[in-house]
């Protein structure tokens, strides 16, 4: 079988090509079990073979149950820089109401961002329960870090290359291209002008998943646009209002505004969740087993061909699970621990015993490592009250 399997010409073929070799010259019993067992355990093999059925765990969910609850940021860039000598743009969203805010930034470094958010979101929409980022050195920086909490904001991200939780910011992030790109011509090196247009449409246009445009779920109202101007507004329904009554009103309009939403939410992330988990294929990996770790494509070695480096690095062996979708897993005792995601994971098959005895001897096992919470899926549900929904 070495020969066969593992030798210059061996090949490495599976276990069915690699049987059918063998059965022209051996037989022995049980021999297609072998064969099989041999196969799986090839070190070489696992490192670059993808799963016959990529790993993908059931989507999980975040309840978000009123406006400024919960936001979401991200970073887009480097891009050409303009004559305000801005390089890259900041994107800022809330989770429940679809509200989302577009700053152009000179630089990606962490004081820009932090005081970029206070200035232009904070100070204008007050201080959200939670901010999701990814994991940016800029968003996990201790200037960062400090910002939430003087604020008291729980900060949370991504798991490394596994950006299904910031779903939401990166679609408008294509959104928003997409509108930029739209005035090419004006906008290779003036598109932050442009961006302020962009988001104001964005905000008048129905968000799929709430039936609502942002405007309605945090103003009440519609806001007034150039062709409205131009065409002239609807008549006043209510003419004569007094400020009292308009408060009435706009409260009203509100709650009936979020309450549509909630339901709205609570269909699409039942419909998006029922879609997504037809192809569930997941595997609850227990403290002390071993595992490959997906590197493909988050390494890079010079003078070496991509193509032909491994996919998977291992064995690693899980000493935490800091949620059922998010495990720590190290090479060893001495060993930096990982945060991972289940998709980045695939079981280990060894041909020789492997020793984990040192993950249950290790005294913080219970603790691996320390690190804010981990957000695992981008879809949002809404809370059953107007309240924000504690986690």
């Amino acid at each position: 079988m070495q020969q066969m399997h593992d030798g210059p010409v061996g090949g490495h073929f599976g276990a069915e090509r690699t049987l059918s070799r063998l059965k022209n010259r051996y037989y022995w019993y049980n021999m297609k079990d072998d064969v099989t067992l041999w196969c799986r355990t090839c070190t070489s093999c696992a490192e670059r073979a993808r799963p016959l059925k990529t790993p993908q765990a059931a989507m999980g969910t975040v309840r978000v149950g009123a406006p400024m609850e919960r936001i979401a940021v991200d970073l887009m860039g480097p891009l050409n820089e303009t004559e305000r000598h801005n390089r890259f743009i900041l994107v800022v969203q809330d989770y429940f109401s679809k509200w989302v805010e577009a700053y152009p930034v000179s630089d990606e470094q962490a004081p820009t961002v932090a005081e970029k958010v206070v200035a232009k979101w904070v100070c204008r929409y007050g201080a959200p329960q939670s901010l999701h980022s990814d994991q940016g050195t800029n968003f996990e920086s201790a200037v960062f870090q400090g910002m939430c909490e003087l604020f008291g904001i729980k900060k949370t991200h991504t798991t490394p290359f596994h950006p299904q939780s910031d779903g939401q910011v990166e679609r408008f992030n294509a959104t928003l291209q997409k509108a930029l790109a739209t005035t090419a011509e004006r906008c290779h090196w003036d598109w932050d002008i442009m961006i302020p247009y962009a988001v104001m449409a964005y905000w008048g246009t129905k968000h799929s998943s709430t039936g609502l445009t942002p405007n309605m779920m945090l103003l009440g109202r519609e806001i007034t646009e150039p062709i409205d101007l131009i065409v002239g507004l609807p008549a006043n329904e209510t003419p004569g209002c007094t400020v009292p009554q308009y408060v009435v009103q706009l409260r009203e309009r509100l709650e009936l505004s979020h309450q549509l939403a909630r339901e709205a939410l609570g269909k699409y992330v039942e419909r998006a969740k029922r879609q997504y988990d037809k192809n569930i294929c997941q595997v609850q990996y227990q403290v002390g087993a071993a595992v490959w770790h997906l590197i493909k494509g988050t390494k890079r070695v010079r003078h070496k061909v991509r193509k032909f480096l491994p996919s998977y690095e291992g064995p690693y062996f899980v000493v935490g699970l800091l949620d059922d979708l998010v495990y720590c897993i190290k090479k060893g005792p001495r060993a930096k621990a990982k945060v991972v995601h289940h998709d980045r994971l695939k079981p280990y098959h060894s041909r020789a015993p492997l020793d984990n005895s040192w993950v249950f001897q290790d005294s913080d096992q219970a603790a691996p490592i320390e690190v804010t919470k981990v957000i695992l899926t981008s879809t949002s549900v809404p809370s059953t009250c107007g309240r924000p929904h504690k986690q």
